[in-house]
């Protein structure tokens, strides 16, 4: 039997009755003490207990429940954890969204391959494609993290996590904290709205920033400021944001560089993707520099963008391409025998690789002949 636990239960009533019966009986025999001040001391005694019994129910009641210590922390990871959840599901619901409508982008994407690679690889000034965009809407988004508390030196600072968010809509960073995309490859399309997409952005980066905030504290737990991480574990997200969203013209957005661009080929990509190729018009001084980059070396240009030591493998064999295959152009890849380029492509490639670079050589060389055609190269 647990005494204690009987004591905490059932005190107060043991209290009263151990005073009513005292008092009672006193009553019934009042000369069974004799003396006047224990008569009324007793008594007393006892009232003065049933008294602070009241009042240690009272405290104990607005006290609450007694946590453990372990029970806390259990709470604490199962509220991480919940967290964590709900930050996944977010993510993961826009992203399956975006899989539903973006269909036309990609195409979008893949057609203007070419013409991103020319442009990558100064063929085509940047210029000459905002040019032919003086319509296309712009959205654009300023996102400047401040504020919070001072974090000692010797805690490494993790990546700012908000960035994620913006990412998944394909938003393209530039610079530090600036954000682009062509309205039109913004999905889902509801967020071309400019509420709707400031809405979902704020409940976003509240979440991505509660998740930062939980990141540091573990951080600071497991290192040697142990106080630093009692005064702080139990506080409000003290982490700031400020954001700006504006969408704008191509005709208002001016694009100045000086001996040099630092835009990213990401965004190159989405610039392109929205232009409309056969309106760009190039200079007879560019034409003639595409075209001697084309007959300079035909496969070159269907493995522009590949990483550099499997480009230069498949250059090897050129050689053997144009002599066992008869290939002049990048265009004779589309018209031959698949099985034959594989064959060769295998002298230097597993059978994997070999089979996905066979591919992209015959559906780019019949891809970007059009895209040439219509930029008046060939």
């Amino acid at each position: 039997m647990n005494i204690k636990r009987i004591l905490r239960e059932y005190g107060l009533a043991i209290v009263l009755a151990l005073e009513t019966a005292i008092s009672g009986y006193l009553a019934f025999f009042p000369d069974i003490i004799k003396n006047t001040f224990f008569r009324y001391f007793v008594p007393s005694i006892f009232l003065i207990g049933f008294i602070i019994e009241i009042m240690n129910t009272v405290i104990e009641k607005r006290k609450g429940v007694d946590i453990s210590s372990e029970s806390r922390e259990k709470i604490k990871e199962d509220s991480k954890q919940v967290f964590s959840d709900e930050l996944n599901v977010f993510s993961q619901e826009i992203k399956e969204e975006i899989g539903k409508s973006n269909g036309d982008k990609l195409q979008r994407y893949e057609s203007t391959e070419l013409l991103t690679n020319l442009v990558k690889y100064n063929f085509i000034p940047i210029n000459e494609v905002e040019k032919i965009l003086p319509n296309e809407k712009f959205i654009v988004v300023f996102c400047y993290p401040f504020g919070g508390p001072n974090i000692p030196d010797d805690i490494k600072k993790d990546n700012r996590l908000y960035q994620g968010l913006l990412y998944d809509l394909s938003f393209v960073r530039i610079g530090a904290n600036f954000f682009i995309i062509p309205e039109r490859n913004l999905f889902p399309e509801k967020l071309r709205d400019i509420d709707k997409l400031t809405d979902y952005v704020k409940k976003g980066i509240i979440l991505y920033s509660n998740k930062e905030w939980k990141n540091l504290l573990i951080k600071i737990k497991n290192s040697k400021h142990k106080l630093l991480y009692e005064n702080w574990k139990d506080k409000d997200n003290p982490l700031k944001f400020d954001f700006l969203i504006y969408k704008v013209d191509m005709a208002e957005l001016k694009h100045i560089y000086i001996r040099g661009t630092s835009l990213t080929n990401e965004f190159l990509k989405e610039l392109i993707s929205v232009s409309n190729i056969r309106k760009i018009r190039l200079k007879e001084e560019d034409k003639a520099n595409i075209k001697d980059f084309i007959l300079k070396s035909s496969l070159n240009i269907l493995i522009i963008d590949l990483p550099s030591v499997d480009k230069t493998k498949i250059l090897v064999l050129e050689k053997r391409f144009k002599e066992e295959l008869k290939i002049n152009n990048f265009y004779d890849y589309a018209n031959e025998n698949r099985d034959r380029i594989l064959e060769i492509l295998k002298s230097k490639f597993e059978n994997k690789l070999a089979n996905e670079y066979t591919d992209k050589l015959i559906s780019r060389s019949k891809k970007y002949k059009e895209e040439l055609r219509s930029l008046g190269i060939i």
